[in-house]
């Protein structure tokens, strides 16, 4: 975030430095003409320390509270695609469909077999039942009744494996249908009419956003001072003026390596669904609250050729620089510290004028 402020000044103050330079080159030629140097009439502005308003402001992002990738679990062509993304499912409703020709082909196979094991065990019972009478009046010896037991147990377990292949079978034929196991938003699809998809490869991702998170960055001196649960205001562009309150429900412990920023994320109320996923915010923070600091105009803050901010002052009736160290921009000004004192005169008009050294002359 600072980084991103650095940047922005960066170009509102880049001009500043040329300005000042041709002026300052302007005045040695001018030298050589008259030694005497008439004073450069300027316009102060006492520094003191001031209440931060506490509107310390982050860029957000939004985001699901929650989502799920839809996929088939089994391979097969896309048959139909009934959903677009952005739109509105309610839990249930179907999404896409694949080819059922290769599951119909393997059901039909597996019943057939069903079938057949049925026949066996129905044959097998009847041999049962008459070996069972005959071996009891002694027709029949001891091994064939065993035999017929054996038969019969084999039989009826042939069934049970033939009906649970043919349930596989079944379900594989159910798999070619998928359908929303939630209501929510299509915020992705993946796979158009036509395509071969593979078994757990996305297809559509239903997201829930009657919740959304906000994922901001920040600034390492900064993120200490959030708290879990505190609230914050977020303002979206892209809905216009409304504004959302959300409290923070997520504070990361590992810095970026290049940035030095902080993950935090807030939980905020989405019902009527404005906040969309991806979508950009301002999001405000009144930790600050209350503290006293030190705000300049940005206008008045200049670069030196080492990519250092600095100030002109007027002291003793002179100009003198300040190098200065940004904190923030913000709607008081630039925050900065270092480099001024209370009751500085700050020079707000009339600064490209001068050089070190440069007598000034203050006026109202």
């Amino acid at each position: 975030m600072k980084s991103h402020h650095f940047y922005y000044i960066m170009r509102r103050i880049g001009y500043s430095f040329l300005t000042t330079l041709l002026v300052v080159l302007s005045s040695c030629g001018g030298k050589q003409a008259s030694s005497v140097q008439k004073p450069v009439r300027v316009k102060v502005q006492e520094i003191g320390a001031v209440q931060v308003n506490g509107e310390n402001a982050y860029s957000g992002t939004v985001e699901e509270e929650s989502g799920v990738s839809l996929s088939f679990p089994v391979a097969g062509t896309v048959q139909t695609m009934a959903v677009d993304q952005g739109q509105m499912v309610s839990r249930g409703q179907l999404v896409a469909t694949i080819n059922a020709t290769g599951q119909t082909g393997a059901l039909q196979s597996a019943h057939a077999v069903t079938q057949q094991a049925r026949q066996a065990y129905r044959q097998a019972l009847d041999t049962y039942k008459r070996s069972k009478g005959l071996h009891q009046s002694g027709v029949i010896s001891d091994s064939k009744w065993v035999q017929a037991q054996t038969a019969l147990a084999e039989a009826r377990e042939a069934v049970a494996s033939a009906a649970a292949l043919e349930t596989i079978a079944r379900k594989g034929t159910g798999d070619t249908r998928l359908t929303a196991p939630v209501s929510g938003y299509i915020s992705e699809k993946a796979a158009d009419v036509g395509q071969n998809v593979l078994p757990g490869v996305m297809v559509a991702k239903l997201v829930h956003i009657d919740r959304v998170k906000i994922s901001i960055s920040v600034p390492e001196d900064e993120v200490n001072q959030m708290q879990r649960g505190e609230e914050m205001m977020i303002c979206c562009d892209a809905i216009g003026s409304a504004t959302f309150y959300g409290k923070v429900i997520e504070k990361g412990v590992t810095a970026d390596p290049l940035s030095r920023t902080y993950d935090v994320k807030l939980l905020v109320n989405n019902p009527d669904h404005k906040l969309l996923p991806g979508m950009i915010c301002q999001v405000y923070s009144r930790f600050s609250r209350g503290q006293m600091s030190v705000f300049v105009p940005a206008k008045v803050v200049q670069i030196n050729p080492d990519n250092r901010m600095f100030v002109w002052i007027v002291k003793n009736g002179r100009a003198t620089k300040r190098y200065i160290n940004f904190l923030d921009d913000t709607s008081q000004g630039i925050r900065v510290n270092g480099g001024l004192e209370p009751g500085d005169q700050l020079i707000v008009e009339g600064q490209q004028k001068v050089s070190e050294g440069t007598r000034c002359e203050i006026i109202k």
